[in-house]
């Protein structure tokens, strides 16, 4: 067959296949050199004659079945294929070097492969480059892929990565990234190795150069087998122009501020963004606070501090708190202060402790040396009584109700009180309010003895 134009190679273009056969008065079917289409790939002649698709002949794949009756023997049959499939050694040899868009994969040729350049393969979708693979490095929506899976997106609410999986009713997986560090140069990683780094990076604002400002860090320790492996997660930020490690989750802690940076922890209410900060500058605690204060000039929340050195603030109000402070020499002191003053405190020294209250002048005012003791002390009610929780130890005291009644700011609460839960709201006394009572009488009696001792 003749054509016009540059030599095409044997197998890609090449004129039609005929099969002969010889009938034999016997055998309807015959095997082709090839698998036509289907009939009407396929020209049947008997005796000159031809035969119609279907009607006088059927094919299944190289098996040509004559319909009807067996050819006679002697007759001469021929089969010409008109057309067939591609060779399957046809694929090793498709070439579209220098052919932009080369293998077209829709009706609109607008989702098509390329390999237009050297070393690099294109893939296009609706007339848009979506992947590149240069150097068996692969680029998702960019050009120049800069390691071995980069993948980009100029849209502000498109996902740069989505792992998405279904999960099956049967089944409990889940999507999964997992950052596998294989070392075949020694047969497993090493001792403090980072197995798997997320990094946060962006370019600096003025001169473009490109920052790491975060980073997640999975480390491995000891690793052998069974229960020798350990492993910790750490987390890094940017802070003066180098990363610095701010928590650390391994096997046995959870660590803030490991590499000593005054890096702050704190926990925010709905009211108050310090209710719980650990201040890595103080290295102090504060609870409730609202800055890097003491309580006593902080927000109403009840708060606390605690130093580093033992020294503790907790506070009601501003007005109100309890502090304590440790000093070697001198022990522990809690004070109770109100209204930016102490107004009491408790001193533990040695094997002795004190219970101290606020006795200063400059704090007092009406002061009056003039009143009966005795007459008061009289009216006191001292009981013996034990306690119900403890029926076999006998003390002596006062009932709270009772000695309410005579010196009022001995006792604070109400006689049959309960709390919210219903449980008893008990009064409580200060039985040192009773001592200048007593005093009172003892300089009373005394005059009087000395008055009877004159007479």
């Amino acid at each position: 067959m003749s054509y016009i134009g540059q030599q095409l190679p044997a197998d890609v273009f090449s004129g039609f296949v005929t099969d002969s056969f010889t009938g034999d008065g016997s055998a309807t079917t015959f095997t082709l050199s090839k698998a036509p289409f289907s009939e009407d790939a396929l020209i049947v002649v008997i005796n000159n004659v031809i035969q119609k698709p279907v009607t006088n002949f059927t094919v299944s794949g190289t098996t040509l079945t004559i319909v009807g009756t067996a050819v006679a023997s002697g007759d001469v049959i021929y089969a010409m294929h008109t057309s067939g499939a591609v060779p399957s050694t046809l694929a090793s040899k498709v070439d579209v070097n220098g052919l932009s868009d080369g293998i077209i994969l829709d009706a609109d040729a607008d989702t098509t492969i390329s390999a237009d350049t050297d070393d690099q393969i294109d893939f296009k979708a609706g007339g848009t480059d979506t992947m590149h693979i240069i150097n068996g490095k692969v680029g998702i929506g960019t050009t120049s892929p800069s390691t071995n899976l980069h993948i980009f997106s100029t849209s502000d609410n498109a996902p740069h990565l989505l792992l998405e999986n279904f999960q099956n009713a049967d089944t409990d997986d889940a999507a999964v990234i997992e950052l596998y560090l294989n070392d075949e140069t020694t047969g497993g990683i090493g001792d403090n190795t980072d197995v798997g780094v997320i990094r946060f990076t962006g370019d600096e604002k003025d001169g473009g150069t490109k920052e790491t400002y975060a980073e997640i860090r999975g480390v491995a320790h000891d690793p052998g087998s069974g229960s020798s492996n350990r492993g910790n997660l750490s987390f890094f930020v940017q802070k003066a122009g180098s990363l610095a490690e701010t928590v650390t989750l391994d096997d046995s802690e959870t660590v803030f501020n490991d590499g000593g940076q005054d890096h702050d922890f704190r926990v925010e209410g709905d009211s108050n963004d310090k209710i719980l900060m650990a201040d890595a500058g103080d290295n102090g605690v504060y609870f409730g606070t609202s800055g890097n204060t003491t309580p006593a000039q902080s927000s109403s929340a009840t708060h606390a501090f605690i130093s580093a050195i033992g020294r503790m603030q907790i506070s009601a109000s501003s007005a109100a708190c309890i502090t304590t402070n440790r000093v070697s020499s001198e022990g522990i002191t809690i004070e109770l202060r109100q209204a930016g003053g102490v107004r009491g405190s408790i001193s533990v020294a040695g094997a002795s402790a004190a219970f101290n209250t606020s006795s200063d002048y400059r704090l007092k005012e009406n002061v009056n040396y003039t009143w009966d003791g005795t007459t008061i002390l009289k009216q006191l009610k001292p009981a013996k009584f034990n306690w119900k929780v403890d029926p076999d130890n006998t003390i002596h005291g006062f009932i709270a109700h009772e000695a309410k009644a005579v010196v009022p700011d001995s006792v604070i609460g109400e006689k049959d009180a309960v709390d919210d839960n219903g449980d008893v709201a008990p009064q409580q006394i200060d039985q040192s309010k009773l001592v200048p009572i007593l005093v009172k009488t003892i300089q009373e009696l005394e005059a009087r003895i000395k008055t009877l001792e004159d007479a």
